[in-house]
């Protein structure tokens, strides 16, 4: 059990991003979870989604009081540090 969620954790972080990559950078988290279950046998919601998400050192989620987006952050390189914060 632990392996396979392992494997799918790697997965969602490695699907996102080149979907985000494909997409522009910056795509809702609906449209996210829709393009990741067409591309993955996974099901996810948004909250596992973020959970997922929340470890990985290039994607950003953003929160707006009606919508919440995942974007890519300027910064590629997760060792340096970001002139955001």
């Amino acid at each position: 059990m632990v392996e396979n969620f392992e494997r799918r954790r790697i997965v969602v972080k490695r699907e996102c991003e080149r979907i985000l990559i494909e997409n522009g950078g910056v795509l809702s988290s609906r449209s996210l979870i829709y393009r990741l279950g067409k591309r993955t046998r996974y099901s996810l919601v948004p909250s596992s989604l973020g959970n997922l998400l929340r470890s990985h050192p290039r994607i950003r989620r953003v929160s707006r009081w009606d919508s919440t987006y995942y974007e890519l952050k300027s910064n590629g390189n997760p060792d340096e540090p970001s002139k955001e914060s």
